[in-house]
């Protein structure tokens, strides 16, 4: 059941839905708010709208990055268990 939760992010009050409890939604607006303020210093930036599209990319990079890592691990993995298969196989059939 979604919930409405007030979040301020710079000082921008917003009520925002979700499923979510409380604490995630804290977590998230927190997340979202230090990445706008690191990339206000890296960029030196106060129009908002720049500065949220920008933090969106690094957000994205962020997102695309690891779910890379995600990929390259279960490939990993993968190929770690047909080798272990194979082992076994060759184990079982002597």
């Amino acid at each position: 059941m979604k919930k409405s939760y007030t979040i301020n992010i710079l000082g921008i009050e917003l009520v925002v839905t979700s499923e979510d409890e409380q604490e995630y939604v804290d977590r998230v607006a927190s997340y979202v708010e230090n990445k706008l303020k690191a990339t206000m210093g890296e960029a030196n930036i106060s129009d908002t709208s720049i500065l949220s599209i920008l933090t969106s990319m690094n957000i994205a990079d962020e997102l695309f990055k690891a779910e890379n890592k995600y990929k390259e691990r279960i490939q990993y993995l993968e190929t770690k268990i047909e080798e272990l298969i194979k082992m076994i196989e060759t184990k079982v059939s002597i």
